[in-house]
This record gives C-alpha cells, structure tokens and sequence, in this order.
C-alpha cells in the first residue's frame, strides 16, 4: 500500500489517506482480505498523529471497505459485503428539465445494485457549494455536480477551485463543461455554441431571407451569451433580419418567427401568444415560434410546440450508467431543433 501525504493541499490528513487507500481498494491493488498498516505504523510512516489514522479507518470501516478483526488489525472487506455506493448530487435549481435528468438518472441505476442518492440544491450560489463541500467532501463515492453559476471571471475562479476539491475519479459534471477543470472526470456536456448554430443550420430551409427573426430573453440570462452569438452567426450568413427583445412587442408582422430563450413557459410564453392571437395572427401559419429545452407536454402547447433542446433522459442515463460501469468519460449529448406545428 502506497499513500502520499501532501501538505500543501487543504484536503485534511485523514480524507487524502482514505482517498487514496479507497482507491487502491476500488482499482484492485489492494485485493480482498488484504491486511493494512497498523495505526502505528500508518502514522509513524507518514508522520501524522495515530488519532489521524484511526478517523481513517473509521471512516473506512463504516463506508464498508475495511472491516476490523479482533485481535488481529484491518483488512480489506469482501466487495459483496461492502455498503452501498453513496451518490452526492448537486443540482443547481429544482424544475421539470433537471426533474427528468433526476427521474432517468434514478430509473437507470434501478436494478443495478445498491445506491444512496442525496440531492442537495446549490441555487447557483458559490458558497453554498463550498459549504456542502465542506460537510460532505468525504462521505459520498461519486459527486454529481450540475455546475450552472454566474459567467463572471471571480465566480468561475471559485467553482474552478471548489469542483477542484472533489477527486476526478469521483466526479461527474452535468449540462456543461467548465473551463481549466483538468483531469479525468466524467460528464455529459451541451456546447451552447455551436448546437444551437449547427441546429438552426440543419433546418436552415425553413427560414426564409428577409425573414425578421425576434429572440425573447431575460437580460441577464446566464447563457444569452454564447446562444446569441450562435444565433447572431447563423441570421448573418443567411440573410435573417435578427433583433433581441426583453420585453414583448404591441404589434406583429405575419411571417416573423419568435424564439423564447427561458427554460420556462412562465417568462414571455403565455403573454406572447396572447398577443399574437389578439391581433387575430394564429401561430404556425402567421407567426412562427420556438421555444427552449423539451418536455414531454410541448407535444400539446399550441399543437405542438417547436423546441431547441439536448435529449434530458439521456443526459441522466449516461451520468448514471458511468457510476453504474465505474468508467467516468466525457459525452458530448444529443441537441437538436425539434419542429411541430408552431415552426
């Protein structure tokens, strides 16, 4: 059994020793029935206090990796009698999209063998994510980690260095990529960019040049960015009259078509189509619409509601069956313009 004690890392002395023994477990370098180091001489070799290794082997012991022998010291546990895998999921905000990454993450893990999910709510806050860290760096076998916050430089430093703490092999990131973040960690990733450009650019004889393309949007989205720029991309190489609205327009020209940038139908949603229809317009023959991010329902709203969307029972599916197969790798998911009668 090799552990390297680094210093210089915050991580406490008793978490990176029983990281890095788990590991050894889990790999298969320290095979069943394996005995370790004495508490003596764990700690005199890596100069820590005995109390340091025995919180190791606690730890250890109670995750069902080690089990103690009475008179006799610490081994390795038989895998089939280990406890079940413990899963730290970390999502950014409740609603109905991360409801069905949740509801498939779940059903594809059922059946599987044993889990324990605990799902905790970061509300895209930081310091929230620190202070589950915090409490929860050293419990869980895998984190998986929806890493939705604000775009800025200072607050992307700190997810960099919080998601840093978590180790790769444990990691698994949803929905997004984030920049610097090295390492073998798992995820299921969307690229903002370059889907939404490549999706409009795959339907592209449906727009029309000389079309006036309206784009609904909070002001401060989090991703208006580098949606509109794929957007702004796209009406420019193809002659598409663009404008971006925060607010809904009084009056309507037949042939324009509306793109509501929100992950719900709350915002803009039901007061645009009122208004299209006061001005007696129908949707899908006189103005066009699509909306963002898929459901089950849209096949319904307005006959059928045109989406921009990633494929959300797969980004669940794929997270889990990584935990599942203990191969963390990452998957670029499905994304696409899904068109119904309203585009």
């Amino acid at each position: 059994m090799e552990v390297v004690i680094n210093k210089g890392d915050r991580t406490p002395f008793y978490s990176q020793i029983q990281q890095q023994i788990e590991s050894q477990i889990q790999s298969g370098q320290l095979p069943e029935g394996e005995m370790l180091p004495s508490m003596n001489v764990l700690a005199s070799c890596l100069d820590v206090s005995k109390e340091t290794v025995k919180k190791t082997y606690s730890i250890l012991v109670k995750r069902g990796f080690v089990e103690p022998r009475q008179g006799k010291g610490f081994f390795v546990s038989d895998v089939n009698k280990r406890s079940a895998q413990r899963i730290l999921f970390l999502m950014d905000r409740n609603g109905i999209y991360k409801q069905v990454v949740l509801d498939s993450f779940q059903s594809t893990l059922a059946g599987q063998g044993h889990y324990d999910l605990t799902l905790l709510i970061h509300n895209q806050s930081v310091e929230l994510l620190r202070y589950f860290l915090d409490n929860h760096l050293d419990r869980y076998d895998w984190y998986v980690v929806m890493p939705h916050f604000p775009l800025d430089d200072d607050t992307q430093e700190n997810v960099l260095k919080q998601l840093r703490r978590i180790p790769n092999r444990k990691l698994i990131l949803l929905d997004r990529l984030v920049p610097r973040l090295p390492g073998n960690f798992g995820s299921v990733y969307q690229d903002y960019d370059e889907e939404v450009y490549q999706a409009m650019m795959d339907n592209r004889e449906a727009f029309r040049s000389g079309q006036h393309l309206w784009v609904l949007t909070r002001s401060n989205s989090m991703y208006k960015s580098s949606i509109s720029h794929a957007i702004s991309r796209f009406c420019r190489e193809n002659g598409i009259e663009l404008t971006f609205i925060s607010d809904i327009p009084e009056h309507f020209e037949k042939q324009d078509i509306y793109m509501v940038l929100s992950n719900q139908h709350d915002y803009g949603f039901v007061d645009l189509v009122r208004r299209i229809e006061r001005q007696g317009l129908k949707v899908g023959e006189d103005i066009f619409l699509v909306a963002y991010n898929d459901i089950d329902l849209n096949e319904f709203v307005l006959g059928g509601l045109s989406v921009f969307s990633t494929d959300f029972r797969k980004m669940g599916q794929y997270a889990a069956e990584m935990i599942v197969n203990k191969q963390p790798s990452k998957i670029h998911n499905d994304f696409a313009l899904i068109r119904r009668k309203t585009f």
